[in-house]
């Protein structure tokens, strides 16, 4: 019977921790992290992982590859990646070229420049009108709370379409103050 790559980096990785491992436990393993891990993933995470002197045993769960190679992020995590993305794009593409910077910054951080006042205000103003820690902070928030509602698996009509309806009902919430007040 021939062993799957998977299956042969696995057996080497138990017998480097003088674990014995049946053989369907192995395919188990393998199955689940042939769909995760390239076999050039898996042994790059095998390496990282038997170097790490605190690992005395075989990895249990084998989920622990999988993150040494594809770390899971916080909300927050990511939503400074993104407001750091678009302080990148402001002076990478600049005013001229809208398109570039958001495929550049991705739907959550677009949803973010747009919630602040587009993107050529934002071009024109970051730094001189607009403090840049002030708004760093802002598109963070904004993205985390993107992240966090789970509308970053939205595509981007939908983020504005959900943005604009926000404004909508604030414009008419601000309209029926001032009526009541008249």
């Amino acid at each position: 019977m021939s062993l799957a790559p998977h299956e042969k980096r696995l057996i080497e990785l138990a017998f480097f921790y003088g674990q014995d491992a049946t053989q369907s436990q192995i395919q188990v393993w393998a199955n689940f992290l042939a769909p995760k891990l390239s076999i050039d993933e898996l042994a790059r995470a095998i390496e990282m992982y038997c170097n790490d002197s605190t690992n005395e045993w075989f990895p249990k769960p084998v989920t622990k590859l999988v993150d040494l190679i594809h770390p899971k992020t916080s909300a927050d995590s990511e939503a400074k990646l993104i407001a750091g993305r678009v302080v990148e794009a402001v002076s990478k593409f600049g005013h001229p070229s809208p398109g570039q910077a958001r495929e550049f910054i991705g739907p959550v951080g677009w949803s973010a420049v747009k919630a602040y006042g587009e993107w050529s205000y934002i071009c024109e103003n970051l730094g001189v009108n607009i403090s840049m820690g002030q708004f760093q902070a802002q598109i963070r928030d904004h993205a985390k709370a993107q992240i966090e509602s789970g509308a970053s698996h939205y595509n981007e009509n939908q983020l504005e379409h959900r943005g604009n309806e926000k404004l909508g009902s604030l414009v008419k919430h601000l309209s029926e103050q001032k009526e009541m007040e008249r």
